[in-house]
């Protein structure tokens, strides 16, 4: 059973790394200093649940890639550790292409 889009596995995990990354970025960059410096805490009660779930999906994703044997198991716990980065979704994009070039 096929659980991932039809594209490639890995081209559709870095899309999934890209939009954990940018609601972190927004959540980090955005929504929290409003709150905090703004007085306006409703972006950051929108966006956290929306990169709660994004988060959720790259988690799945991740999962999926590694039960697969696509991405090694040392790789995918680098990609899991830059999620936790601001732009260190940057450095698994770039690790992710290498990996996918790699396996044409």
């Amino acid at each position: 059973m096929r659980i991932l889009p039809r594209m490639g596995d890995l081209v559709s995990f870095r899309a999934r790394a890209r939009l954990e990354g940018v609601t972190l970025l927004l959540l980090l960059w955005v929504a929290v200093p409003l709150k905090y410096l703004g007085g306006h805490p409703e972006l950051v009660r929108i966006l956290g649940p929306v990169h709660g779930g994004a988060f959720l999906f790259f988690l799945h994703g991740r999962y999926v890639l590694v039960d697969s044997g696509r991405v090694p198991a040392r790789d995918a716990w680098r990609v899991l550790g830059a999620a936790f980065v601001p732009l260190g979704w940057l450095w698994s994009e770039r690790r992710l292409r290498a990996l996918d070039l790699s396996t044409d």
